[in-house]
């Protein structure tokens, strides 16, 4: 009953495949037919458009070989001069027998040589000047050329015209004929096409078959063609009006790429009249452009089609003959397996009774290993059962090639099962003899080893086995399950490594390390720099680094670890530590929390830096700093005092002299000094010993000034504008003497004869370290041509060495109004002195 209808359809299935299959072949045979014309046809094109570019390259050439000719009578001085005259008619013996030389030389291709004036009128011309006396030669109108356009171009083509000496179809090149750059005439030759052709395209063949040239113009306009009826027509527009119901899109197309002056191919039906009717050929064709001078003509090779059909008609015949054997073969091994069918269907029946019993206990088997198999497909890990018998090992869910990296087929059977050889060697022999053992003794077995991934990478396994006995006690199969430990062995290894590395980190550290728990201040972690006793069963903080019951916490010795309770946040404080020889060592201490994941303060990080070698030198220092303050203040009030002694003696020897000139002498050096101990009195009296307020300084050594030259109060008001900002000794210096130089000199001689008036002193910074210093009076003015590098007094030399050498600044004066000293410097860094 289950034979019958699988033999019923496989007999359907047989012919149906058959029909299909014939179907097929014909389908590849008419396909591999029309590629194989494809293919003749692109061949044919590929000869047709090589010819075609062979044509072009020997036209073009021939043009420009014979241009090149041309141009010897366009540079023809005796020719240029004598078409100077447009008026003239007659051509001089000397130059006409030249050219009817020049036109001997090249007639089997120029049909004409004509030279014309500027108004088209022809001068000579060949092969006799008669037509030109008759008027009847080619004029310049016939030839569409245009004596303007010649002026800047090499030379011109004409277009198509019919030559009335030859009656043949006639194009000219046109050049133009120049007398020192200016245009006097125009030569010509004509190139006759149809001979052109019979030279260069006599016998062009393809196939075995003739195939012929045509040229086209970028009009359209057919240039040159077989057919001279058709020379002078348009090619698509010719064949429009004569076959009006024709379908012309083929040739519209090929004609609008020749006309644009592109490489091409294609097919197209071509109609003409026979003898007899109207035929219809189909034409193949390749065209390529020639561009001459200013023109673009295209030059097409054209052949019959029928330079093809005689290999696709021998293709046809054995495509056909090849293709009846094909299908023929088809029936065939139809008749074959139709036959062979019958005798199996027999068989078939006979042995499906004995197929249902064993069928039952088939499905029995299925059902319980379909359960095992959908528990296993569950299970994370790898699932299997083992034959020790052969080795093949059945796998219950898709786990082995994420494990190994191979499936079960590309795996071969071992001393005890398929991947033994995946297992290292190290490992291998401890594993199968762990599984042999558990045989041989009924019991269950675990074992770890390592397998070579097929990517390279060793991974680590864990298996479990239980072997399963038959009645006669031995064993069937093993049941059991692999488990990929790779991850947890090596984050175990990565672990024991983190923790060394950590442990050799603390060790390497000099100062003392610890972790301490913040609950209860003991240590729960510390280097051997801490000195712990690590025998101790608790440990804390307190009680290592102050030898004290209690935890620290008053104002000398402030407790890291409640700060950071309070604060949560890292802290630095300085302590005393006891050492646990009872030493006193003066540490910086860094503490720094540990947070548990749910952000609870655990933990806290302490590292001490003993800082007591460094806390001494720190009182040395200040001690020594304090020192020299004194020692400076001293120096500054000792020179102080010394220069008010200087100043002192020079008034008193001042005293005794009576001439005015020379007390005026001692007394702008007493002020200089006095200037000079200004500043050191500022100094001694300055917290910082480098600086002085300088807005300060300049304000005293005004009003010093005022009272040393006695001035009427009222007579002459001193007005200062300064800021109070810091100099140091090198610019504090040479500017307050430049300010007691410039306000002397201002008192002295800008109000004579008891004149008032006003001096300014402004001193402004204009920036980083760029100041500028402005002293001003409305007095007399400075005398005419007065210039401070020459000046005889010794205070206007001090001015300029000041500024310019000692300042590096620059001084600008003005002396229209009053005098106005500016001064631009920069604040001088400190030079070390030697």
């Amino acid at each position: 009953m289950l034979a019958k209808p699988n033999i019923t359809r496989i007999r359907n299935a047989v012919i149906c495949i058959t029909a299909a299959l014939v179907v097929i072949t014909i389908y590849h045979t008419y396909r591999a037919h029309l590629k194989f014309e494809e293919r003749l046809v692109a061949q044919a094109q590929q000869t047709l458009l090589l010819l075609a570019d062979q044509g072009a390259r020997n036209l073009q050439h021939f043009v420009e070989e014979h241009t090149n000719y041309l141009q010897t009578i366009t540079f023809n001085t005796e020719i240029q001069k004598f078409f100077l005259n447009e008026s003239v008619v007659g051509m001089p013996a000397h130059i006409d027998s030249y050219l009817h030389a020049y036109f001997e030389s090249h007639k089997d291709h120029i049909s004409s040589l004509l030279l014309m004036n500027l108004s088209g009128t022809p001068i000579f011309t060949t092969p006799s000047g008669q037509d030109a006396e008759d008027g009847k030669g080619p004029s310049f109108a016939a030839m569409s050329c245009d004596p303007c356009s010649l002026q800047e171009k090499d030379f011109q083509i004409t277009d198509l015209f019919f030559s009335t000496f030859t009656g043949k179809p006639t194009v000219a090149i046109a050049m133009p004929l120049s007398y020192r750059q200016a245009p006097v005439g125009i030569a010509c030759w004509h190139i006759t096409l149809e001979d052109l052709a019979d030279r260069f395209f006599q016998d062009l063949r393809v196939g075995g078959r003739r195939a012929y040239v045509q040229l086209l113009d970028s009009d359209g306009t057919i240039l040159y063609h077989p057919e001279k009826g058709q020379i002078g027509e348009n090619m698509l527009a010719y064949r429009k009006e004569l076959f009006p119901k024709q379908d012309w899109s083929q040739l519209k197309e090929i004609v609008g790429k020749m006309t644009r002056g592109e490489t091409g191919r294609g097919l197209y039906q071509s109609v003409w009249w026979g003898e007899e009717r109207r035929a219809e050929a189909k034409k193949i064709i390749a065209f390529v452009p020639v561009r001459l001078g200013d023109k673009t003509w295209s030059l097409g090779v054209v052949c019959d089609y029928s330079v093809i059909e005689g290999p696709i008609h021998d293709h046809i015949v054995q495509t056909v003959g090849l293709t009846l054997f094909i299908l023929c073969l088809y029936f065939v091994i139809t008749i074959v397996l139709l036959n062979t069918l019958k005798v199996q269907e027999k068989t078939l029946a006979k042995e499906t009774a004995l197929l249902k019993e064993k069928t039952r206990t088939a499905e029995a088997l299925l059902k319980s290993e379909e359960a095992y198999r959908s528990l296993a497909e569950n299970l994370p890990d790898l699932v299997y059962r083992l034959f020790p018998a052969d080795g093949q090992m059945l796998f219950f869910n898709d786990l082995l090639y994420p494990y190994t990296g191979y499936q079960a087929e590309e795996l071969q059977k071992g001393e005890i099962c398929m991947i033994e050889s995946l297992i290292l060697e190290e490992d291998r022999q401890r594993v199968i003899e762990t599984v042999k053992k558990a045989l041989r003794n009924h019991e269950q077995f675990e074992v770890g080893y390592r397998i070579r991934h097929r990517d390279g990478k060793v991974r680590h396994l864990f298996e479990k086995g239980k072997p399963v006995y038959g009645p006669e006690g031995r064993p069937v199969h093993i049941d059991g399950l692999i488990i990929d430990n790779t991850e947890r062995v090596l984050a175990k290894d990565l672990l024991v490594r983190q923790n060394t590395f950590l442990n050799n980190v603390l060790e390497s550290l000099s100062h003392p390390f610890y972790v301490i728990d913040v609950s209860d201040y003991s240590l729960k972690l510390a280097n051997s720099a801490a000195r712990i006793d690590h025998s101790a069963e608790k440990t804390t903080c307190y009680a290592l680094t102050h030898n004290s019951s209690d935890p620290c916490g008053n104002d000398e010795h402030p407790c890291p670890l409640e700060i950071i309770k309070k604060t949560h946040e890292s802290t630095v404080v300085e302590h005393i530590h006891t050492d646990k020889d009872g030493n006193l060592h003066h540490v910086e201490v860094h503490a720094h929390p540990v947070f548990n994941r749910e952000g609870k303060l655990v933990q806290m990080i302490e590292y001490a830096i003993d800082i007591t070698e460094r806390k001494r030198a720190e009182e040395l220092v200040g001690k020594s700093l304090k020192e020299k303050d004194m020692l400076l203040k001293e120096v500054h009030h000792r020179v102080k005092n010394n220069m008010q002694i200087i100043s002192s003696l020079l008034s008193l020897q001042s005293r005794g002299i009576s001439d005015t000139q020379y007390r005026n002498m001692f007394d702008e050096s007493r002020n200089r000094i006095k200037a000079m101990a200004l500043i050191h009195e500022k100094l001694y009296k300055s917290d910082d010993l480098a600086h002085i307020n300088f807005g300060e300084y300049t304000r005293a050594l005004v009003a010093s000034l005022i009272r040393t030259y006695n001035i009427s109060p009222g007579r002459i008001r001193v007005k200062t504008k300064i800021d109070d900002f810091l100099f140091g000794l090198d610019n504090a210096v040479p500017c307050g003497l430049l300010i007691n130089e410039l306000i002397s000199n201002a008192m002295q001689h800008a109000f004579p004869d008891d004149r008032e008036g006003e001096i300014s002193v402004a001193i402004t910074k204009v920036g980083n370290r760029r100041f500028e210093l402005t002293v001003r009076d409305n007095g007399i003015g400075l005398p005419e041509g007065f210039d401070l590098r020459t000046a005889r007094s010794l205070g206007m030399r001090l001015v300029s060495l000041l500024a310019e050498e000692q300042l590096a600044g620059k001084i600008e004066i003005d002396g229209s109004e009053g005098s106005m000293f500016h001064i631009t410097f920069e604040e001088q860094s400190y030079k070390r002195r030697i």
